[in-house]
């Protein structure tokens, strides 16, 4: 029945069945035996795990001899099953046996080692990766039997605790090592000798991958809970120490073994989650010089930076490591380096990210203790230590992107080495720290920016890399000034300004300086520029420098007010427009001398710097004449407009000086509707030049309108005066109407516009008839009227006289006005 089970045989097959009659036959002799056990020794228990494991071995060599014995007697040989199912009795006799039985560990221990050699044997007959699982875990088994009779205190007298089981499961993993660096040894033998694995199913997986697979991280979360809470002192800390060190060396061992494997294409991310438990072995063997956990943390901290480093250090020898392995027989090293190049910067940059951040929060928030001080100072250098192995990862298509990386994670260690020494219990903490962190950033810019690419990299990708930092440290310092700024302005009191050190005033000021500097620097001098921009691009850089020099004023007034309100709040608006004329006059300077980079960006800066004091006299207020303000303003802008031939800057001085006017006017007391050609014609007048001068860039039509309209303006603000003041109370108005009238028929000729002409006539008209109405209201009579009206008759009816005497003239003179602008 049994040899129909497990297999579809003859019945003349009589290998299982003898195997199981000889293991029934084992319980008649085990209860035959029994009645001779008068003191409780357990002989029939023994018997029945004795004859069962010589039943199994004998199976066990008769399956393995079949391929020798004749084809008659291969007959009498069992399936390799029934070896298998009568060792399985006897490890659950050695189980069972091992809590109770008197004579433990050693027939347990025994029961599971037999086992395990049947299932060795097996496997080797086989070649069959099952039977190494069976064997490999049987040899594990042993090890927990024989550690597990201490729960029966029959062997030594010692009562169980937690440092007993450590060393249990110590033990076990080392087992099972063993066990599989057996097998890894047999199936290494097997690809040399008969280029396959010894399970020649390639689905089928393989012991030692088995084990390395699951103990490697087992041993990782094991040796993490060693290394920061581990506490054992004297003789068993040694022991248990030594057990710790002999596993990690032997499972590395097997690790290293397995570069021979050919099928072992998984083994370099296990390698490095294996060094990462070598580190975490360390910090415990150094628990005597690390008694508190913050210690603790600080260390696991540097190890994970540690592991960065080392690997990626390992990894920049790759060509020789690949060149040893060749030598030494290992399979594919060139592979198996290709295969890591596609994880390990990946796992690397991580790690290092985590490592920066875990670094940040020791540095924020570890006591400043005298005892503790040291590690807040060790944690500042683990991005530092990580930096290192970014930058040996810094080859081939990710070269730029590494060596920047690396750059600024070190610059990053820089920053918390800066932050480790302030005391987090400080009124103003974070005004420190962000003073601190503008410190280092500009000492970061000036080494990256130049002393590293000018005086040590002066070539090559680094050279690259070190420009492009700096340039990230400068726009970080930039940021950490505005944010500084801010800080200093929620401090602020009016009357005393921000309660910040003079040392750090000073210092905040010769940085900024220094950043001007660094940032004409890099749009003017060639070579200077990281990001090599065009040279229209290069004034962002000018721009730049501008917007830092305002932010240094803003920095100054703010932690020091006095030395502004006293002396030069008065006077700021002048102040400021000085600067817009030094900048105007500086740009007209660089492009005669053809540097553009910092004549437009002066002259665009200089144009718009007057809106300031134009615009902020109404809040901040000044002892400056509003007027004399604008009038300077139109000063500036008149200059650019004929400097840079600008239609916007004549505009802005045509506004500007009209708005002089205008505030001159309201200052006098001379009001619009008292005076309105006081306030319309200056504009109407600046419209009239703006459009002559700019007429060959205006269509014929908008010239026309504009010359109209800005003439109507002009006459009729005259005119509307004569009204408001009413006809024949003053003569003044009319004479200025009449001068203007004429001035403009004049003007009209010499320019030969007709709308100038056109208007001025008529215009002149109407305040010749304005006067005549004066003498008639001042003499009191109506003669005037009569006369002015005869002596207009008569000279119309002249100059028909002469249009019709001289009519060919008349039509070549009309003809040539026709031909003049509108």
């Amino acid at each position: 029945v049994v040899a129909r089970f497990f297999r579809s045989s003859s019945a003349t097959d009589y290998g299982d069945a003898l195997a199981w009659l000889l293991a029934a036959s084992v319980p008649l002799l085990a209860a035959t035996l029994n009645q001779f056990d008068g003191l409780g020794r357990w002989f029939a228990y023994h018997t029945l795990e004795a004859g069962w494991l010589a039943v199994a071995a004998i199976a066990c060599v008769a399956v393995c001899s079949r391929q020798w014995l004749g084809e008659r007697l291969a007959r009498i040989a069992p399936h390799h099953f029934s070896a298998t199912a009568i060792a399985v009795l006897v490890v659950f006799l050695a189980i069972r046996g091992d809590l109770q039985d008197p004579g433990q560990p050693w027939w347990s221990l025994a029961g599971a080692l037999g086992c395990a050699a049947i299932a060795t044997t097996l496997g080797l007959a086989r070649r069959s990766q099952p039977y190494a699982f069976a064997a490999t875990a049987l040899a594990g088994l042993a090890v927990l039997l024989f550690w597990s009779t201490r729960i029966a205190g029959r062997w030594v007298s010692v009562v169980m605790d937690d440092f007993y089981w450590f060393v249990a499961w110590e033990t076990f993993f080392i087992a099972l090592v063993a066990a599989a660096g057996f097998w890894l040894w047999r199936e290494i033998d097997s690809q040399l000798r008969r280029g396959e694995s010894l399970d020649a199913r390639r689905f089928m997986p393989r012991v030692h991958a088995g084990v390395i697979c699951g103990l490697v991280p087992l041993l990782f979360l094991w040796r993490l809970t060693y290394g920061l809470f581990s506490t054992w002192q004297g003789g068993r800390g040694l022991n248990f120490d030594i057990a710790a060190a002999v596993t990690t060396v032997v499972l590395g061992g097997l690790l290293a073994a397995t570069l021979w494997d050919r099928r072992a294409t998984w083994l370099g991310p296990l390698t490095f989650l294996f060094g990462g438990a070598a580190w975490c072995l360390a910090i415990g063997l150094l628990r005597f010089w690390l008694p508190l956990p913050e210690c603790k943390l600080t260390a696991l901290v540097l190890a994970l930076a540690g592991q960065v480093a080392l690997s990626g250090q390992i990894w920049s020898y790759g060509a020789n490591l690949a060149a040893w392995g060749t030598k030494a027989g290992v399979p594919d090293p060139i592979g198996g380096l290709s295969r890591t190049a596609k994880w390990l910067p990946v796992v690397n940059l991580l790690l290092t990210c985590l490592g920066c951040l875990a670094s940040l929060l020791l540095v924020l928030t570890l006591d400043t203790r005298k005892e503790i001080l040291p590690f807040r100072v060790a944690a500042a250098f683990g991005p530092a230590i990580a930096a290192w192995g970014v930058a040996c990862l810094a080859q081939e298509r990710r070269r730029e992107a590494l060596q920047l990386t690396a750059l600024l994670v070190a610059g990053f260690s820089a920053v918390l080495l800066g932050w480790s020494q302030i005391d987090g219990h400080t009124a103003d903490l974070w005004m420190q720290r962000v003073f601190r962190l503008l410190m280092v950033l500009a000492a970061l810019t000036f080494a990256y920016g130049l002393v590293l690419p000018r005086l040590l990299l002066t070539g090559g990708s680094w050279h690259a890399a070190t420009r492009k930092a700096g340039y990230i440290a400068g726009s970080a310092a930039v940021a950490a000034f505005v944010v500084t700024l801010a800080l200093e302005i929620s401090l602020f009191v009016p009357g005393r300004g921000a309660a910040v050190g003079d040392v750090q005033v000073i210092a905040i000021a010769v940085v900024l300086v220094a950043l001007i500097a660094g940032l004409v620097s890099m749009a003017l001098l060639p070579g200077r520029d990281p990001l090599l921009l065009s040279e229209r691009a290069k004034q962002a850089y000018v721009y730049a420098a501008e917007a830092v020099g305002a932010l240094l004023f803003a920095h100054l007034y703010v932690c020091k007010p006095l030395w502004f309100d006293t002396v030069l709040r008065p006077y700021w608006p002048f102040i400021v427009m000085g600067l817009a004329f030094s900048g105007v006059g500086a740009a007209e300077l660089f492009h005669r001398w053809k540097v553009r980079v910092l004549a437009e960006p002066l002259e665009r800066t200089g144009a718009l710097l007057p809106l300031l004091p134009v615009i902020g006299w109404w809040v901040a207020g000044s002892q400056v004449d509003y007027a004399l303000l604008l009038l300077v303003a139109g000063i500036l802008y008149l200059a650019l407009s004929f400097t840079r031939k600008s239609w916007a800057a004549m505009v802005a001085a045509a506004v500007a000086g009209n708005g002089a006017l205008w505030s001159l006017f309201s200052e006098k007391a001379f009001h619009f509707a008292d005076h309105p050609q006081l306030w319309l014609i200056p504009p109407a007048l600046s419209v009239l030049a703006a459009a002559q001068v700019n007429r060959h860039r205006l269509s014929a039509e908008a010239l026309t309108a504009i010359r109209y309209a800005a003439t109507i303006v002009i006459y009729v603000s005259s005119t509307s005066e004569i009204m408001l003041r009413g006809l024949g109370t003053d003569l003044r108005p009319p004479m200025i109407l009449l001068g203007l009238s004429v001035a403009g028929a004049l003007a009209g000729i010499a320019l030969r516009v007709r709308a100038f002409l056109y208007l001025g006539a008529a215009f002149t008209l109407l305040a010749l008839t304005s006067m005549v109405w004066h003498a008639s209201r001042s003499i009191e009579h109506v003669w005037p009227l009569w006369a002015f009206g005869i002596c207009l008759g008569v000279g119309l009816l002249v100059m028909l006289v002469l249009f019709e005497k001289n009519k060919a003239e008349m039509h070549q003179l009309v003809a040539r006005l026709r031909k003049w602008e509108q």
